[in-house]
This record gives structure tokens, sequence and C-alpha cells, in this order.
């Protein structure tokens, strides 16, 4: 009952009590951020629904107090029964009833609802009476035919126009509501996604800047790398160098201890042999073959005279081995045949232009595929014929040699 009579009640407030209860409830009308008494008239039938479904629970209702409404719910059944006979305070009484603190007076308020409603019908037929008596005296007035109705069928005729009219804006009013509903739901759905996406976004582009950063740090860092890798094997190459030029210098001394010493093991070896042969019944070699030993590296040999006949030391030629320093080279000056000294063709040049440096070598040994033409013409025409042999490969020297 308590519904029927906020609805009975709500239909027949004013705009300005209609807003001051909407604000009471905390009723909100989507598009309009206050409600006030001028856009109550826009939108009656909305506000109406929202303040029905808000009272619906006991709690959204408002428990005002004031002089006259205290006055109100201090009269009596029979009190207010006379106040309602007036028409003119109805509305007004219901309000101070149901929002009355008490809840005895919310009870008077569903007893007397009944009666507020008659009134309500009464002064409706007599407006509507007022109505058609007005349009009788004009139709009277302008001499008009029509027929005459009676105040009970013009009354139904326009309280049914009144509750189509009253559906009708019902209707409209839930329709809209659901559609608002219906955008307001797609909105926010809109609304989440697009909140989602954004920080999806957010994600992936703080992952990139961070990647980006990354890859610059890994840059960098490859970078002094690499500088400090390019720092450290220039020095290597240095130090490489240096000790290749130390390897290369040893290797000569080496090799020039190689030969001293090989030639004189074998001269050692030949002279104790000579020495045992004489005692054995020969001769000492001559002094003149005495002093060709001393000229150079020498090497004992027996005289074709026979067992007996004495052993002489022969002086081994000296060569001149014009080729570019490698280790095949060095290795064929090893042998005990010749006394072979290198010549690289990088020092060939200042030999050539020394007839005394070309005089102290028995031989100049040439090997063509390691020298250029160039070089080859100035060797020939620094070189007598008889003292200069050309070799076209290592392969063909070392046969010489060895043979």
């Amino acid at each position: 009952m308590a519904q029927e009579a906020w609805r009975w009640l709500l239909a027949h407030l004013t705009d300005e009590s209609l807003a001051n209860l909407a604000r009471q409830t905390k009723v909100k009308v989507d598009g309009f951020r206050s409600i006030t008494s001028e856009n109550v008239k826009k939108i009656r039938p909305l506000l109406v629904q929202r303040l029905l479904l808000r009272l619906r629970d006991p709690r959204h209702v408002p428990t005002r107090s004031n002089p006259e409404w205290d006055a109100i719910r201090a009269k009596t059944e029979e009190e207010l029964l006379a106040e309602l006979q007036t028409g003119q305070r109805a509305a007004e009484v219901m309000l101070a009833l149901l929002t009355s603190p008490d809840a005895g007076h919310r009870v008077t308020a569903d007893k007397l609802l009944e009666r507020a409603q008659a009134l309500t019908d009464k002064g409706a037929e007599r407006t509507v009476e007022g109505v058609d008596r007005s349009e009788e005296d004009s139709a009277a007035t302008s001499g008009s035919d029509l027929p005459e109705q009676s105040a009970p069928a013009a009354s139904d005729s326009q309280l049914r126009k009144l509750e189509r009219k009253l559906r009708a804006s019902q209707a409209r009013a839930d329709q809209l509501q659901q559609e608002l509903s219906n955008q307001k739901k797609t909105f926010e759905s809109e609304l989440k996604a697009l909140r989602a996406s954004l920080q999806e976004l957010n994600r992936e582009l703080e992952a990139e800047r961070r990647a980006r950063a990354a890859v610059q740090a890994s840059r960098e860092e490859a970078e002094r790398a690499a500088a400090k890798w390019e720092r450290e094997a220039g020095q290597y190459k240095e130090q490489v160098a240096k000790q290749q030029m130390m390897v290369d210098e040893l290797h000569k001394q080496l090799a020039m201890m190689d030969r001293s010493a090989m030639a004189d093991a074998f001269s050692r070896a030949e002279a104790e042999r000579a020495q045992r042969s004489v005692a054995a019944g020969g001769e000492p070699a001559s002094q003149t073959d005495a002093g060709r030993n001393a000229e150079g590296p020498n090497r004992l040999e027996r005289p074709s005279g026979g067992r007996g006949a004495p052993v002489v030391a022969r002086r081994l030629p000296t060569v001149a081995l014009v080729c570019r320093r490698t280790k095949a080279t060095e290795d064929v000056c090893r042998t005990l045949r010749f006394h072979i000294q290198l010549v690289d063709v990088d020092e060939l040049s200042q030999i050539l232009q020394s007839p005394e440096q070309v005089a102290a070598f028995d031989e100049f040994w040439l090997l063509t595929h390691e020298t250029t033409a160039r070089q080859q013409r100035n060797v020939r025409r620094a070189v007598p014929t008889g003292a200069l042999r050309e070799f076209h490969s290592h392969l063909e020297l070392q046969n010489f040699v060895n043979a």
C-alpha cells in the first residue's frame, strides 16, 4: 500500500515539491546535473519512475521534520479526514504522513489514500464538467447544432484519454531508460576495452624502451671491447714483430755457428786421420797446402797416389747464394761440400756495387725464380761467367748440392 500512496502523491506534488523530494532522496536523471522546478516539467514521468524505484526501499524514504508537518502528524485520523475534505491540502497531508519517522503515520496515510483518491477523482470530474460547460456555452453562442453530451460520459472520456497519455508517456520513458541503459553498458564496455588496450600499449612501449636501452648498452659494451681488442692486437703485433726480428737474427747467428762448428769438427777429424796415416808411414802435408788451409774452410783429401800418399787439406769453395732467406735456403747452407753464404735479394745491389765483395766469393749461385729479371741482369754483368750458376727451382739446387 505504501507504494500506491507514493505513486498517488508523486502524481499530485507540485514541481517544486517534486524537485525538493528528488534532492532529499539523491535521485539523479541522466543528462541533468541537478533537478530543479524548471526542468521537472521536461522529465516529470521519468523522475516519478526513478523516485518510485528509490522509495521502494524504506531506508531511502526521507524523514524530515518541520513545525507545520509536525502539526499535521499530531492530528487524529478524523481531523486528517476533515483536512482532506477541503481538497486543498491533500498532497501536503499525505507527504507529511509518508515522511514521518513513526510507522503509525504511514499506516494512517494508507488508510487515507482511498479518500484522497476519491477527492482527486471528484476534482477531475469538476474540471471536466467545467470544460464541458465552457464548450457548451461556446457552442450555444456560435449557434452550433452539435448534440449534447452528458457530464459523466465526458468525464470518463477525459479520464481514458489521460490514462492513455500517461501509459504512452510511461512506456516511452521506460523505452528511453532501457536505451539509455544499453548505451551506458556499451559505452562502459568500450571504455573498459580501450583502457585495457591502452595499458597493453603502455606495457609494449615500456618493453620496447627497455629493449632499446639494452641494445644500446650492448652496442656500447661491444664498441669498448672492440677498441680494447684493437689496442691489444696492435700491441701484440708489435711484440710479435720484435720477437720475429730476434728469431731471424738468432737463426742467422745459429746458421753461421752451425757452419763454422761443422767445418771445424770436420777439419779436426781429417787432421786426426792424417796424423794417424803419417804415423803409419805417410808424409805430412806441404807448407803450401797448409797456407791454403788457412785461407778458408778446408777439407782434407788423399791424393790419387795410393794409400801411402800424403793427405792434403783442400779449401772449400765460398759460394754466394742469391735468393730470399727462407728455411729451405738455410737448409741448403748446411752442406759440407761448399761454404755457402746467403745473399738476400734486398742486399744484392750493395754487394754488386763493390768489386772487392764480388771477388771474395768463388761462385755466385742465382735462384732465378726468386729474383727479378733486372736483378738477374745486374748479377750477370757483375759476376764472371765461369763463376755464375743459375738454378730455376729449389729442387734443382738441392740435387746439385747433394750430387
